[in-house]
């Protein structure tokens, strides 16, 4: 075994000791993501459960995929994390520029149940949440904004009643919603689904379509109904 195993024992300068090794492990056949995921989160289970027989043991896991799927370890508190942070940014600039933190909430109430039904169309289509997606999420929260932003921009001018300036907002800037960043997108990331590439069509045909559609439909129905309620 010399072959494979020739740089497994690393001895000291004198040969009389030992200072560092390494052996082989196997996992069993892994053929989906899934596999992948549980086999990492195993190695670091087994490791931690030597080191507490072995506390000055330095010892760790390594396989050439591991370092893929070190990502899934932390990819959900990573990706709350990111769109919190997102969210209260907007939050705050928005608020500032309209005066209003009232009509700011309106925006965030938008684009958190925006990006729950994202995450809930990545679910129904089977895209994997990585660091690819959480990306693409980052994105679509950013436009998510401006689906929402103008309608609201422009309800916030007006003086009335809160009912009859959200039906004029949306007879005004609906339209231009409508026919400007939906119509538009959508052409645009139709343009996607005949790639030969499967990370484009799954990360970001399938994706950005459901956000187009999703955001469109809670600018032009969602929102108004907010603005007159609390706007």
């Amino acid at each position: 075994g010399k072959a494979p195993y020739s740089s497994s024992i690393y001895e000291d300068e004198d040969f009389k000791s030992i200072k560092r090794s390494a052996f082989r492990t196997l996992h069993t056949a892994l053929r989906s993501q899934d596999d992948f995921i549980k086999a990492y989160s195993n190695s670091k289970r087994i490791v931690k459960e030597v080191k507490e027989y072995h506390p000055n043991l330095k010892l760790f896991a390594y396989s050439p995929f591991y370092i893929f799927f070190d990502q899934y370890e932390t990819i959900g508190r990573l990706t709350i994390l990111l769109l919190s942070i997102g969210m209260i940014v907007i939050g705050v600039i928005t608020a500032i520029f309209f005066g209003s933190i009232r009509n700011s909430m309106i925006l965030i109430i938008n684009l958190l149940f925006i990006m729950t039904n994202i995450i809930g169309w990545m679910v129904l289509n089977e895209i994997s949440l990585n660091g690819v997606s959480l990306v693409n999420l980052m994105i679509c929260l950013g436009l998510s904004v401006e689906f929402s932003i103008h309608l609201i921009k422009y309800f916030n001018e007006l003086n009335g009643i809160a009912e009859e300036r959200a039906k004029e907002s949306v007879t005004y800037i609906g339209t231009i919603t409508l026919s400007g960043i939906t119509m538009t997108k959508l052409i645009g990331v139709c343009v996607l689904s005949f790639t030969r590439s499967e990370i484009f069509r799954v990360y970001y045909f399938k994706m950005w379509i459901g956000l187009v559609v999703i955001a469109s439909i809670h600018s032009l129905v969602f929102t108004p109904v907010l603005m007159s309620i609390i706007g």
